[in-house]
């Protein structure tokens, strides 16, 4: 689920097509061929690469689980969120719960939903 030497991410669940939950505890590249809710939980916030959807209907949530900022980045500026043409990256607020919720179609991730306060660029 995760790739590189700094990537540290505790994953459980997910069997049956249930949506597994996975811990971010340090700067992580994810993939991304299984829906999965995320809770960024570094102690110093995090960035969590995020790279372009391999399937349609793939659905991530991310939130924080600590008082920390922390960022969503998406390669590519593959992030549609409704306001911006593109987007880059989504900025979590250093308060537990912000989060997002996207959708992957055609490539792109669409922003769903999000809670509390979030920025994009």
């Amino acid at each position: 689920m995760a790739s590189g030497p700094d990537a540290q991410i505790e994953f459980t669940g997910g069997d049956g097509g249930t949506m597994g939950l996975g811990t971010i505890t340090t700067t992580a590249t994810i993939g991304v061929d299984d829906s999965g809710i995320f809770l960024l939980a570094a102690s110093g916030g995090s960035t969590t690469s995020v790279p372009a959807p391999n399937f349609n209907g793939v659905v991530i949530v991310f939130a924080s689980a600590r008082a920390q900022t922390n960022v969503v980045s998406f390669t590519g500026a593959t992030l549609r969120n409704g306001a911006n043409a593109t987007a880059t990256t989504a900025t979590l607020a250093n308060v537990v719960g912000a989060g997002i919720t996207v959708v992957g179609y055609n490539g792109l991730w669409y922003l769903m939903g999000s809670i509390g306060s979030v920025s994009y660029g």
